[in-house]
């Protein structure tokens, strides 16, 4: 099975004493030989995303159902953005960003930072 975006979209807060909306990436991941390319499509995606959002403050979350590659996903998304000067700034911009592994019926098993 190859890899996908499921879905990216925009959670508002449910707590008025939170002031950042969360941008949440849906992804199923299989196949860790296409990994790089899924990633650079995945932030090719959330920079689209990010640019039509309105100016505010920003949480990422990323899940992943599928291999477990929190870390390597995190390794290849800060590479990426190091290269990128949008994705950078929109990176250092969020207030959190982390990409979580997960089963179906939401348990966690890995996370990872996109930042720093």
């Amino acid at each position: 099975m190859a890899n996908a975006l499921l879905s990216i979209r925009t959670l508002l807060p449910k707590n008025t004493a939170v002031d950042a909306s969360t941008i949440a990436v849906a992804t199923d991941i299989d196949d860790l030989s296409s990994l790089e390319p899924f990633v650079a499509s995945v932030c090719q995606q959330f920079k689209v995303f990010r640019t039509t959002c309105p100016a505010a403050k920003y949480n990422l979350l990323i899940t992943v159902i599928g291999t477990n590659c929190a870390e390597a996903f995190a390794q290849v998304w800060k590479r990426l953005a190091k290269d990128d000067s949008v994705l950078h700034a929109y990176t250092q911009g969020l207030v959190s960003a982390e990409v979580l592994i997960g089963t179906r019926e939401g348990e966690i098993i890995e996370s990872a930072s996109l930042l720093g």
